[in-house]
C-alpha cells in the first residue's frame, strides 16, 4: 500500500495540514512534532507525490523540447547530440528535467504544442526549428509559456 499524507498524519497523531507544513518546510511546527513525523515518513518510505506538489506550487521543473518543422537531420546528427547534451547539462544543473514532444501524429487531431505544454504544465519550452514551422509553434511562442529558440 502506498503511504499518503492522511496515513502519515494518522500514524503521527497530527493533522494532515501539519504533515503538509513539515513537507513544505514551514517553520511554525515544533521540532519535536517535526522530528516525529519525519521519522514516521522515513520508517514507511514515504515520499510526497511530485505531481501533487507541482500542481500546488504551479512549478514542475520541466522544460519542454520541441523539434518543430521539417529538419533534414535526426536527433542522432552530431549537431543535435551536442545541442541536446548542452541543454540537458544546463537545465540539470538548475534542477530541471527535459520533456521531448513528438510532432509525428498529434497535429492530425485537435491538439497543438501550446495545449500539450499547458497540459504537462512545463515551466518553459526550447524550440528547435526546421525549414518549415507548424502554425501551432507560433501560437506557443506568443503564449504565456517562456520559450527559447
Amino acid at each position: 500500500m502506498r503511504m499518503t499524507i492522511k496515513e502519515i498524519a494518522r500514524l503521527s497523531g497530527v493533522s494532515q495540514s501539519t504533515v503538509s507544513k513539515i513537507i513544505n518546510n514551514y517553520d511554525d511546527v515544533g521540532s519535536e512534532t517535526k522530528n516525529k513525523v519525519l521519522q514516521i515518513m522515513k520508517e514507511h518510505g514515504y515520499r510526497p507525490s511530485y505531481s501533487a506538489q507541482s500542481l500546488a506550487k504551479k512549478v514542475t521543473h520541466v522544460i519542454g523540447v520541441i523539434y518543430a518543422g521539417r529538419v533534414n537531420a535526426d536527433f542522432n546528427h552530431p549537431f543535435f547530440v551536442d545541442v541536446l547534451n548542452a541543454f540537458k547539462n544546463s537545465v540539470g544543473r538548475l534542477g530541471y528535467d527535459l520533456m521531448f514532444f513528438s510532432n509525428e501524429h498529434f497535429h492530425e487531431g485537435d491538439e497543438d504544442f501550446l495545449e500539450r505544454c499547458r497540459h504537462y504544465n512545463v515551466d518553459g519550452c526550447i524550440i528547435i526549428g526546421g525549414e518549415t514551422i507548424q502554425p501551432s509553434v507560433y501560437a506557443l511562442d506568443e503564449s504565456e509559456i517562456l520559450c527559447w529558440h
